[in-house]
């Protein structure tokens, strides 16, 4: 009867060992379809990340044009005399900040 014993107990450790391993196999499945999803959310999270990076360079380039063209757009839009005033200005600051310079 001890030979018995013996054997249902190793038949009983290897009935939890294997149901341990069920449960084993059952969470590294879900952990794969899981990683699965997550890297698939990745690659659509790259792709969409790429897309606005294309969009901020293009729009940023929208942006210095027009900064550019309404730079422009304040000196064109001044008549000769105040372009000649404002030319005058800049030239007696000029001369100011020399004659400090050489002070």
């Amino acid at each position: 009867m001890n030979e018995l014993s013996k054997y249902e107990s190793i038949i009983n450790d290897l009935n939890l060992i294997e149901t341990q391993a069920e449960v084993l196999k059952n969470k590294a499945k879900d952990i794969e379809i899981r990683n699965i999803h997550i890297e698939r959310a990745i690659e659509q999270m790259k792709a969409e990340n790429a897309a606005l990076s294309q969009k901020v360079v293009k729009l940023e380039g929208e942006i210095d044009r027009l900064i550019g063209k309404a730079e422009l757009n304040i000196f064109n839009s001044l008549t000769s005399k105040e372009k000649e005033t404002l030319k005058t200005k800049i030239e007696n600051v000029i001369n100011k900040i020399d004659y400090h310079l050489s002070s």
